[in-house]
């Protein structure tokens, strides 16, 4: 009754008596699948946590998630239970079936700032926020992602993943660092200055373990980060140690049990005993990215005082497009499918892959898999050719 002057909400009521629930909804994508949001698309500034509920917080789950999704998670939760005061209602006072209808309408009227729909993957990550929210700040037991009374709120989502197609949205797909550029890169990395080193250093660690350097940015940041260990047959070998990571659960009880699946190993041990060799013992912070000497003579040394920002490591693949001088600006994130086609073509099975990247889901790894080098595209190209000229010989041939 009180809301039966809201625009908005006859809208929401209209919509849903027109009947607009077909079944051929495109489906949502696991999160692990999502992309990554692109930076500056959710616009939402993180808020305090409220006082009341900042309590039910354990040391624990606030480590359990890594800063952004955690930033994210206080965001889109505190979003929802603003949503939810403005129609007088509480979060710890609705039944289940309350929380559907209110998250239905929630889902409704999402809109960006521009007033344009969210992409696919910003309404998995706003669902995950309030997900996470719900149950590590509140409190709550409960699964609006996957629980059978949540349905009709799911389905409002996909919805929206329909809007966002029908007004031209498409899912942005990151380039392969083509072949030509590969090359390009290895005569950049010359080592003739601390510069090249340690962007050499970088790019190898984050191809050879298949990162794509945005959720552990923060964890990489330290010399303690990189571990040297010896297999059974006695190789050494560089490895990451238990990150953290967005795709734990949102339970952190479950998030304990989950198995951490990636696998990645540097065995060119030398790439990386050469960098360390050259850095200050003394960085600022034990920093692993010292700032490189400017006018260093010719010789690689590095700062002790300043260290490099997170935007280095965030748009590292970006500048280093431009001082190579590569064909395309790529992104952090090519690096990574770089290394899972390089996987594929070398024979690798689906599980050796995903024992590399970390990647929980298939069907993430072969939507990597479905963009094409133009080396590829070329080589099939090149083989239909041939095979229409060879029957084209054979034909004049047999005239």
């Amino acid at each position: 009754k009180d809301m039966k002057d809201n625009e908005d909400f006859l809208n929401f009521l209209h919509f849903l008596e027109s009947g607009d629930t077909a079944d051929d909804l495109p489906l949502l994508p696991a999160e692990d699948d999502a992309p990554a949001e692109e930076d500056g698309e959710n616009e939402t500034e993180p808020k305090r946590v409220p006082l009341d509920m900042q309590e039910a917080m354990t040391k624990d789950e606030i480590v359990s998630l890594p800063t952004k999704t955690r930033e994210q998670m206080i965001a889109h939760g505190n979003g929802f239970v603003q949503f939810l005061r403005e129609h007088g209602a509480a979060v710890h006072e609705l039944s289940r079936v309350e929380m559907c209808e209110f998250l239905r309408y929630y889902y409704y009227q999402l809109r960006r700032h521009d007033g344009g729909p969210y992409s696919p993957a910003s309404l998995v990550c706003i669902r995950a926020g309030i997900q996470r929210f719900l149950t590590m700040v509140a409190g709550l037991t409960i699964n609006i992602i996957d629980g059978e009374e949540f349905v009709l709120a799911n389905r409002m989502l996909r919805m929206k993943v329909r809007e966002w197609h029908n007004s031209g949205g498409q899912v942005r797909s990151y380039p392969p660092i083509e072949e030509g550029d590969m090359e390009k890169l290895r005569t950049y990395f010359d080592r003739s200055s601390a510069e090249t080193t340690q962007d050499e250093f970088l790019f190898r660690v984050m191809y050879g373990l298949g990162e794509r350097g945005r959720e552990h940015l923060e964890s990489i940041e330290s010399k303690k980060w990189l571990v040297k260990r010896e297999d059974s047959d006695g190789r050494p070998y560089y490895a990451l140690p238990v990150l953290n990571s967005k795709n734990k659960s949102a339970d952190p009880n479950r998030a304990k049990r989950d198995i951490d699946v990636k696998q990645a190993r540097i065995y060119d041990v030398g790439i990386v005993d050469d960098y360390m060799a050259i850095l200050p013992t003394d960085t600022k912070n034990d920093s692993l990215f010292p700032r490189p000497l400017k006018n260093a003579g010719g010789t690689r040394r590095f700062c002790s005082k300043q260290k490099r920002g997170i935007n280095y490591l965030r748009t590292f693949m970006k500048a280093l497009s431009k001082k190579a001088k590569l064909s395309k600006e790529y992104t952090n994130h090519s690096i990574r499918l770089s290394r899972v086609c390089d996987l594929e073509s070398a024979g690798h099975s689906m599980s050796e892959i995903m024992a590399i990247t970390g990647q929980k889901s298939e069907s993430t790894v072969r939507r990597y898999l479905a963009v094409k080098r133009d080396k590829s595209l070329q080589q099939c190209s090149d083989a239909v050719s041939r095979a229409l000229n060879m029957g084209q010989s054979a034909a004049t041939h047999g005239q």
